[in-house]
């Protein structure tokens, strides 16, 4: 009984130090840092290839001024 016990009080150890860990701010801040960056990325590929298709599916946008080189 007392082994079974000592596994329990030795696992919520692990447990609370894996916890505390995982709520660091430390390592929120940096997680939320690279989350913004990857889905800045990400927006910015999606506009591109929405643009890109967008000119090349309709021709009168081809025309437009602001679009030209």
């Amino acid at each position: 009984m007392k082994n079974a016990k000592d596994n329990l009080i030795l696992s919520m150890e692990k447990l609370t130090g894996e916890m505390e860990k995982m709520n660091s701010f430390s390592r929120r801040f940096f997680l939320g840092i690279v989350f913004g960056v990857g889905s800045a990325i990400g927006a910015s590929i999606i506009a591109a290839t929405i643009v890109t298709a967008l000119i090349n599916l309709i021709p009168p946008l081809q025309d437009a001024p602001f679009l030209r080189k």
